[in-house]
């Protein structure tokens, strides 16, 4: 799964990039009006690559695995990690592409805003899912 994300990532950080530097470019030639349009560019060119590796992984996700070595059991069990690995990859790519343009306007407490939020989230869920977990198998509640 790590190539899957490492492989597709790495395109949609150069976009994210991009953004950033299309962003910053426009706010110094002093047309902000513009901004929006250059993200939006950027994050349909960014969506339509992802789509496009996403969807070639998903579709054939033997011959993906095959690069790699793996058996066929393998590819059996990282079919569903597969498919919610690229619908992760999918949303980075609108995600970061927009964080990233907001890192371009200079805002940094804006940024500082999304970045907490997003850990607050990211927090909320381990603490649901994985101690949520822990507390049902220390008190014998597993199915």
């Amino acid at each position: 799964m790590r190539n899957v994300f490492g492989l597709t990532g790495v395109f949609v950080w150069a976009f994210a990039s991009t953004s950033n530097v299309m962003v910053s470019n426009l706010m110094g030639q002093g047309k902000p009006e513009k901004v929006l349009e250059a993200i939006t560019k950027v994050m349909l060119l960014s969506i339509g690559f992802c789509l496009l590796m996403c969807g070639l992984v998903n579709i054939f996700p033997g011959a993906f695995f095959g690069l790699f070595g793996q058996g066929d059991e393998f590819v059996q069990q990282g079919i569903p990690v597969l498919r919610m690995v690229t619908l992760g990859l999918l949303v980075m790519s609108v995600a970061n592409i927009w964080l990233n343009g907001v890192t371009g306007t200079g805002r940094t407490k804006v940024n500082l805003f999304i970045e907490v939020i997003a850990i607050s989230v990211y927090l909320f869920i381990y603490l649901v899912f994985h101690q949520g977990q822990l507390y049902l198998h220390c008190h014998g509640l597993e199915q």
